[in-house]
């Protein structure tokens, strides 16, 4: 037990380090559905993919983003291309 814990302790500094080098999500509006995150639907889900944020205003729009992830990648990367 006792080792695990050590190991626990050494990688938690490289833990944080990945999360502070996360990509935030760029927009206020779920990329699956289009709807603004208003509260309507509750909290937006958050989930981590690729070392980057991607938000959703329900759970059903993680599923359907999870069958096919990079499409939605693409098309987050697309529109923030177009806006720089």
């Amino acid at each position: 037990m006792k080792i695990k814990l050590t190991a626990c302790s050494l990688l938690m500094p490289f833990l944080s380090l990945a999360d502070s080098n996360k990509i935030p999500y760029p927009f206020t509006y779920c990329i699956v559905s289009g709807e603004r995150f208003s509260g309507i639907m509750g909290e937006p889900v958050m989930i981590d993919y690729k070392n980057r944020e991607v938000k959703f205003c329900c759970k059903g729009c993680v599923k359907e983003y999870y069958a096919n992830p990079e499409f939605f990648l693409r098309k987050i990367d697309a529109i923030v291309s177009d806006t720089q």
